[in-house]
């Protein structure tokens, strides 16, 4: 988990979203300044990486995101968790 979370928030912080930085490193007290990204890898070629392969195996793109239907008055509400996991300090 420590490492989504790191690559996530190297994303976010290479694209400008300070405020996000801050908030993920404080809901989870994982910080940049602690543990960072690789030199060679970021999230973007990750997912690229991964889009090349699925479509080099299966054929087609693999499907990542989904249109929600329904205005949110008829739509369905769906129980996910929003919260992301506190993570012990480094060195724990």
């Amino acid at each position: 988990r420590r490492t989504i979370i790191v690559l996530c928030a190297r994303f976010f912080q290479d694209l400008g979203y300070l405020n996000a930085v801050t908030a993920i490193q404080n809901d989870t007290n994982v910080s940049l300044d602690k543990i960072d990204a690789a030199d060679n890898i970021d999230l973007t070629t990750i997912l690229t990486e991964y889009e090349d392969f699925y479509e080099m195996r299966f054929g087609r793109k693999p499907k990542l995101t989904r249109k929600v239907a329904g205005d949110s008055d008829n739509k369905k509400d769906i129980d996910r968790k929003c919260s992301l996991p506190r993570l012990p300090p480094e060195g724990s």
